[in-house]
């Protein structure tokens, strides 16, 4: 039934986009897309090659991956040179789509492919593009019972390999957003060996001290994380939304945060109540296709973990409690991830109205990374968490500088 629905959604919006565009004789990519657009279709329709690639992690998912070769700029790989290719990873609620939501000219995506970057725009376990695994289907429990911890030791390093392995590179960018850059520090702290296979990351919105968040999100943390771990415990896997429930709430939010139904904003402000405020740079225009693209699914685990990394201000693998962490670690809490062991070169990039990764962790996050290169905080006060994908003015805040970064990073010698 949500498939046949899916369908005739899918039809209704592409007519409707068909009729926006022909009457137009200047066709300029607008905010209000089909939200059901794919990854694949969001970077075609705008005139830029894109491959799609299936990596297969150690422990059997298949997480499909989308390859920009090469900008507008650029009818070939020849232009490119020997810049090391760009690895883009998403946020918490996110998944590749949401990276190309803005115009390309806000759309860090799209602007490091014209820049001459070979760009790679991931995905992690559970989400819409990696929802297959090659024993399990997304309908078993058994497929949803994975945490932060299986993202970090698999998703990451596997992804990095497949990536070099393709492109016959020594080493890669990591562009990471939120949460994108906890599995990074976590795979990197876990695995040094991948330091050396890093030109530089730039970290947007960096989390990894989780304990500085907002008073409200830690409070969520207090009070949720013993029945959310006994509900883990009783019915083992689970996705978050579970399934189904996220797209059908993605078209009905589609559709009645229309600018012309929503006059009094009431969709952008749920947006900035889940993303943090950011009413300069989010228009009312923007917003549907934001929500039609965010909340994709999760495992319930990963948010149990992510309430402990909020709850006990650590770092570390999933706490199963003391009996089976002595059976799994050998001791009764969950080994530490050692984020000084993160040697690669890194670049932190703050923003002033951020409520999740906010100055307090900036600057914990300062004294434990021993190769800090750049930090950089963003001039404008009103810039928040969100801002960093959605913002009309990512390219004059957070673009522009992360491009010049990875130029003097860039270059094989």
């Amino acid at each position: 039934m949500v498939n046949n629905l899916y369908k005739i959604l899918r039809q209704e919006n592409l007519i409707q986009e068909q009729e926006h565009i022909s009457k137009s004789d200047n066709v300029r990519m607008t905010y209000n897309l089909p939200a059901d657009l794919s990854t694949l279709e969001l970077i075609t329709r705008r005139g830029y090659p894109a491959e799609t690639h299936d990596i297969v992690t150690q422990d059997g998912y298949i997480l499909i991956t989308y390859r920009i070769p090469y900008g507008k700029r650029s009818n070939s790989f020849n232009r490119r040179y020997n810049k090391f290719p760009v690895y883009v990873m998403h946020g918490g609620a996110m998944s590749s789509s949401d990276w190309l939501i803005n115009l390309d000219e806000d759309n860090v995506s799209h602007l490091l492919a014209n820049a001459g970057y070979d760009v790679w725009l991931g995905n992690t376990r559970g989400k819409i593009y990696a929802n297959r695994h090659v024993n399990l289907t997304h309908h078993q429990t058994k497929f949803w019972d994975f945490s932060f911890d299986e993202t970090a030791n698999y998703d990451m390093p596997n992804s990095i390999d497949y990536i070099l392995d393709v492109t016959k590179m020594p080493k890669l960018h990591f562009v990471g957003y939120s949460l994108g850059n906890t599995q990074f520090f976590m795979a990197l702290a876990n695995q040094p060996e991948y330091n050396e296979k890093i030109g530089i990351h730039i970290s947007y919105a960096a989390s990894v001290f989780f304990a500085t968040y907002a008073e409200s999100n830690r409070l969520f943390a207090l009070v949720w994380n013993r029945p959310l771990q006994i509900l883990q415990k009783l019915i083992g896997g689970f996705p978050l939304p579970p399934q189904g429930i996220g797209f059908m709430l993605n078209q009905i939010l589609l559709r009645i945060c229309n600018p012309n139904l929503d006059i009094l904003g009431v969709c952008r402000q749920m947006l900035f109540l889940i993303m943090g405020f950011g009413p300069e740079q989010i228009s009312k225009e923007q917003t549907p296709s934001i929500l039609g693209h965010l909340m994709t699914p999760t495992s319930l685990k990963m948010l149990v973990q992510l309430n402990q990394f909020m709850k006990n201000d650590r770092l570390s693998y999933y706490d199963y409690g003391a009996w089976q962490n002595l059976r799994l670690y050998g001791t009764s809490t969950p080994p530490l991830y050692n984020v000084r062991n993160v040697r690669a070169p890194t670049a932190l990039v703050l923003a002033q109205n951020d409520v999740f990764a906010n100055a307090q962790g900036y600057e914990r996050l300062l004294k434990v990374l021993p190769n800090v290169v750049n930090s950089y905080t963003i001039p404008s006060k009103t810039f928040s968490h969100i801002d960093f994908v959605y913002a009309s003015n990512a390219n004059e805040m957070v673009y522009n500088h992360t491009i010049e970064l990875i130029n003097k990073f860039s270059y094989v010698h």
